[in-house]
């Protein structure tokens, strides 16, 4: 039976080569994430799967842990971190209401298990810390920083202090005790962690 990233690589119907062939990759890869973890994932695996040919593949991504981590994020695409108008800490609370909304989903185990083959793969550790936490924390640290000036946080509060805090128990949940995450429990968590910062 030809799965659906093998069929996309097939029709791409109104697509460019280059996109379909993307398209071929990541849904290949997500599939494999999910069958079989990262420490199994194969850049042959991924070849065979989607059926575009493995030089192709190396020639767009170095390794597999750029293929991985390309579709983790094309995963969280259509969510998104973003900003809005208006107050730094109402933007926060958003960015974490679709962070638990994120790894809440069935994406979840897909970051659930590149956390734990990152423990063993100095290769996807690096990409996972500069790729995906990287951006977030830094734009939580922007929001952090717009809160101090708009005098809703004290200056003397540590940003990262307040980053593990808050981030923390959401992979806490994710990766220790696999209880559900959910949009209630995160918003006290943002109250009870935000009371403490406040001036």
């Amino acid at each position: 039976m030809e799965s659906s990233a093998g069929a996309a690589a097939r029709d791409g119907v109104g697509k460019g080569p280059r996109e379909r062939v993307r398209q071929a990759v990541m849904g290949a890869t997500k599939e494999l994430l999910k069958e079989v973890g990262f420490a199994r994932l194969t850049v042959d695996a991924i070849a065979e799967r989607s059926g575009v040919g493995k030089a192709t593949v190396y020639r767009w991504w170095s390794n597999r842990a750029d293929v991985a981590m390309d579709a983790l994020l094309e995963e969280r695409a259509p969510i998104g971190w973003f900003v809005q108008e208006g107050p730094a800490l109402e933007n926060l609370r958003t960015q974490l209401l679709v962070a638990t909304e994120f790894l809440g989903g069935p994406t979840g185990r897909m970051v659930a298990g590149l956390v734990g083959d990152a423990q063993h793969d100095p290769q996807i550790a690096a990409a996972f810390r500069q790729r995906f936490l990287g951006p977030l924390f830094d734009l939580t640290r922007r929001l952090l920083a717009q809160a101090v000036e708009e005098g809703d946080v004290r200056p003397d509060v540590d940003p990262d202090t307040l980053i593990d805090m808050l981030t923390g128990s959401l992979y806490f949940r994710l990766l220790v005790t696999g209880e559900p995450l959910s949009a209630g429990r995160t918003e006290r968590l943002i109250d009870a962690v935000m009371r403490g910062a406040r001036p």
